[in-house]
């Protein structure tokens, strides 16, 4: 009696280390090839890592891959696997996968710098969800992103100059992050007639008795000044 034992190949996967930055693409790229190195093409490879579990089918250069920028930051190890074939037998690996939090951007924006109305100054950081610190000019508040937005209010605007610092400490998916701005607050057209009008500038002349020149200058408060010479 003859046995016919089937002959298998043997199969390879190979793939190198991954790190990414979060929701920045970044692809996971397995190759399987025979002893040779020649491309195994339409075979299917698993590739398990976090909360993918992806079956793939390998194209013309034998290679399947997954974006792991969708993973939460950490660090990774993922599986990958080909379960063979009637004519190639099984073969698996593994890789190391780093995906770095963001940092994202700090967004200030304002309203429109009315002295002596209410001015509304809202920070946005995408992708944070935690609290934030948001200081105008030493005065300190700390407030919970709502939607990656949080506001400030100044109640009553006055004329100067505002220096704004953002302070956020990171959290799952961010790392630390800040900015600095400013802005200034120009007076009212009613407020630089108002200051125009009670300005009064002081003056002077000159008199002399005799041989003896007086310089007399007067201020608003009415003191007078006086010097003396030949």
């Amino acid at each position: 009696q003859i046995v016919n034992v089937a002959v298998k190949f043997n199969s390879l996967l190979t793939t190198s280390d991954v790190i990414a930055d979060y929701n920045v693409a970044k692809e996971l790229v397995a190759t399987l090839t025979d002893v040779n190195g020649d491309s195994l093409v339409n075979k299917t490879v698993s590739i398990v890592v976090g909360n993918i579990n992806e079956n793939l089918t390998t194209g013309d250069d034998g290679q399947v891959s997954v974006d792991v920028s969708s993973l939460v930051p950490g660090s990774y190890v993922a599986s990958i696997s080909f379960a063979g074939d009637e004519c190639y037998d099984e073969s698996n690996t593994s890789v190391n996968v780093v995906v770095n939090k963001v940092v994202p951007d700090v967004i200030v924006s304002y309203g429109d710098l009315v002295p002596g109305e209410k001015l509304i100054i809202n920070v946005e950081i995408p992708y944070a969800t935690e609290n934030v610190t948001i200081i105008v000019n030493g005065d300190k508040n700390t407030t919970k992103l709502v939607d990656n937005v949080a506001t400030y209010t100044i109640d009553e605007l006055a004329a100067g100059t505002y220096y704004v610092t953002v302070l956020y400490a990171g959290d799952e998916l961010c790392d630390f992050t800040y900015k600095t701005d400013s802005f200034d607050v120009v007076k009212s057209t009613q407020e630089l007639i108002k200051d125009l009008n009670d300005f009064v500038p002081p003056f002077f002349f000159l008199t002399s008795i005799g041989t003896i020149i007086f310089f007399v200058l007067i201020t608003k408060s009415n003191s007078i000044v006086e010097s003396s010479f030949l």
